[in-house]
Parts: structure tokens; sequence; C-alpha cells
């Protein structure tokens, strides 16, 4: 086996050389129909204007910011009760068996 047949098969997907020909192939397919090309990019610009991409990120970042503070609180809880629960006195105050 060369080296080229070797290195690409444990190459990453995204490695350089791979990055390298698909563009190079994207490239070519431009060449050959720019009219497909931009309406391609049009249809794409278009759809991004429709959807608002903005606002969904705003949508996103308010409902991550609101729902930190109730995850952050149970899982403090959590750690809590497995800290206290090393010696064993939350279980029995719980009523759980420690096994």
């Amino acid at each position: 086996m060369n080296q080229e047949t070797t290195s690409s098969v444990h190459a990453p997907e995204f490695s350089a050389g791979n990055v390298d020909r698909f563009l190079d192939r994207l490239d070519e397919k431009v060449r050959r129909s720019p009219r497909e090309a931009i309406l391609i990019a049009f249809l794409a610009g278009a759809l991004l204007q429709v959807f608002a991409v903005r606002h969904v990120l705003l949508t996103v970042a308010r409902l991550a910011l609101s729902l930190a503070t109730p995850i952050l609180f149970f899982f403090t809880a959590w750690r809590l009760f497995q800290i206290g629960d090393a010696d064993g006195s939350l279980s029995r105050f719980f009523g759980l068996r420690k096994q």
C-alpha cells in the first residue's frame, strides 16, 4: 500500500485534504452551471429571510437563560444530597436503604 491509501483510511472526515477536494468539486460544479449556483444562493438567502434566523436565535437564548436557574438549582440539590448521603444519614432521613 502506498502512503496516500494508508493515511486516508485513518484520516478524519474533515481533514484539510478532504475539505480541499470538496471545495474543488464544488468550484467545478459552479463553473459548469453558474445559473444553478446563483439560483441556490438566492433561494438560501430568501429562506434565511423568511425564517428570521435572528429571531430564532434570540428565542433559543432566552429559553436557555430562563431554564438555567432551575437546572442549576436541581443539579446543586442533587450534588448536596450525594455529598450528604456519603455517611448514610440522609438515606435514613428519607427512608432509603444503602446497598
